[in-house]
């Protein structure tokens, strides 16, 4: 790397950690490592994703799905004290109910917040596809009698303590008629 490549970047570590301090924390760091996986041949991560993060990716799912850790608090997930947006979205997949007088999948959330108090089995609203171009609000991600008609997302912020993992449930209700099958994915990011 040339002399001035290597002072570019060193100016950019020194902006980002004068940068870390303020609400743009998330956009400086993502711009930053955007560059360096471009600077250093494309070899390096540019997906934005930053320290305090976790991830869950759940496919083929008809059945509930216990409390479990969506970001835990090992070094480099959600251990920091802070503001953090839980984003999720439902998909269904293999073969749509045939009735669907009953047949729905809720999520809830379970934290600490900065306060050290619990907040248990909280269940999320979010955004429910419930035909082909009809969206609604609702507390489940419903089946539908088509795959093409069935999602659900949304995004909730929470405050953490860091010394406990937010955590999530997957409340299942079978169809009428037929198996519903969903896949769930779930991700937490620390925003200040």
């Amino acid at each position: 790397m040339g002399k001035k490549a290597f002072a570019f970047l060193t100016g950019l570590f020194l902006f980002a950690g004068a940068v870390l301090a303020t609400s743009t924390q998330f956009n400086v760091i993502t711009q930053v490592k955007g560059i360096l996986g471009l600077a250093n041949g494309g070899t390096g991560s540019a997906t934005g994703l930053i320290p305090g993060n976790g991830t869950v990716l759940l496919t083929a799912l008809s059945a509930t799905h216990p409390i479990a850790p969506l970001c835990g608090i090992s070094t480099g997930q959600c251990n920091t004290a802070g503001q953090y947006v839980v984003s999720w979205n439902f998909w269904g997949s293999g073969t749509p109910c045939s009735s669907i007088t009953a047949g729905q999948v809720t999520l809830a959330l379970t934290w600490t917040d900065e306060n050290s108090i619990a907040h248990s089995g909280v269940i999320m609203l979010m955004n429910t596809q419930t035909a082909a171009t009809t969206v609604t609000s609702s507390a489940f991600f419903h089946f539908e009698t088509a795959l093409a008609n069935e999602g659900a997302g949304g995004d909730f912020v929470v405050s953490s303590n860091g010394a406990a993992a937010i955590q999530y449930t997957l409340t299942y209700t079978p169809c009428t008629t037929g198996t519903g099958t969903y896949n769930f994915r779930g991700t937490v990011k620390q925003t200040q």
